[in-house]
């Protein structure tokens, strides 16, 4: 396994600083406390080699506003729906051609499914992603693509 030593790092300041958020900064038994983060560390480096999780500046930047409103707006249309029996509810399973080439990128893009307004992952394969939806009413297919874009540009991987 090939370890670049600015992925160390960055695992490191992020597992140290998931550490430092979750304990509310309580450095009792440091010693300790450094061998649960480097613990962590090599754990991620197995579970998320360097080269599977590759992400490109520029598209990160844009990628991230898009997520926040992608969480926000399918919480909110989630709410809706929970509390309001008017909304209307037509559940069911599609199935979403897959563009993206790597792996990363396709465990990425059925992690995040979840964020769009009432969808969730079923069951991902190389060619194609199954997704419930709550409405099958809702432009779902253009939602999936529109987010596959995000995701091809972050991974570096150029649209059909």
């Amino acid at each position: 396994m090939r370890i670049k030593i600015q992925s160390l790092i960055v695992r490191t300041l992020v597992f140290t600083g998931l550490w430092a958020l979750l304990s509310k900064n309580a450095w009792h038994g440091a010693p300790l406390i450094a061998v649960a983060i480097l613990a962590g560390v090599a754990a991620s480096f197995a579970l998320w080699p360097v080269s599977a999780w590759r992400w490109r500046f520029w598209p990160l930047l844009r990628f991230i506003p898009y997520f926040l409103w992608a969480s926000f707006t399918g919480g909110i249309d989630v709410a809706r729906r929970a509390f309001s029996p008017k909304m209307p509810l037509d559940p069911g399973l599609a199935e979403f051609p897959l563009r993206l080439r790597s792996e990363g990128a396709r465990v990425f893009f059925a992690w995040t499914v979840s964020l769009l307004p009432g969808t969730a992952s079923v069951r991902l394969s190389e060619e194609r992603l199954k997704v419930h939806v709550l409405d099958r009413q809702l432009p779902v297919m253009e939602k999936l693509r529109e987010l596959e874009d995000h995701i091809a540009a972050l991974f570096g991987e150029k649209g059909d």
